[in-house]
């Protein structure tokens, strides 16, 4: 995993290459990298790109909410899908975000990984202290705006939850809440 301080985050998955929120790496940028692997590795910025290329790939641009992520030292990420009703969410138009207090700390739009035919949120959740942290969805075809979901997430910096074998769930309820939907995060990696 790759991952900046406000720019996203970046997973590998095995023989197909990386996956996530960033897309373009730019030199300066302050970067973290996580792996399993004890091998040294060597990141080698390409040639061309720009940050007009950086800001046309970031997925929080023009997104219906838009956290200060300047305003935290830290971050958490989270690779999370989105069911509704009990169906998951296909679409690259909903939007997840992530709330502590009332704020919003981080919100990323659903992307298509093919090789999984999933859409995933890579979702980057800042912050500096643990807090609750509670979720929202945004269609941005019909303009509305989903709160009735019972999940919650506890922040924790530099925390990694969800993965692509098990992505963590975020259930919303359209209807009134008559079942129980709890988040599932099948494994959290500090």
């Amino acid at each position: 995993m790759l991952k900046s301080q406000n720019n996203g985050y970046a997973t590998y998955l095995a023989g197909y290459g990386w996956y996530g929120s960033l897309t373009t790496l730019n030199p300066g940028m302050g970067l973290m990298y996580k792996s399993n692997n004890s091998s040294s590795v060597t990141l080698t910025y390409p040639n061309g790109g720009s940050k007009e290329d950086l800001k046309a790939n970031q997925t929080t641009e023009n997104n219906h909410w838009q956290p200060n992520l300047n305003a935290y030292p830290d971050n958490m990420s989270v690779m999370a899908i989105v069911e509704l009703d009990g169906e998951e969410l296909q679409g690259e138009h909903y939007e997840l975000a992530a709330f502590a207090n009332g704020e919003v700390r981080g919100s990323a739009r659903l992307l298509y990984v093919e090789p999984l035919n999933r859409y995933i949120a890579f979702l980057t959740v800042a912050g500096d202290e643990a807090a609750e942290l509670h979720f929202g969805l945004y269609n941005a075809e019909t303009g509305e705006v989903e709160t009735q979901c019972v999940a919650s997430l506890q922040y924790e910096t530099n925390a990694v939850v969800g993965s692509f074998a098990e992505p963590y769930v975020v259930c919303f309820r359209g209807t009134p809440l008559s079942q129980s939907c709890q988040g599932r995060h099948p494994h959290r990696r500090p």
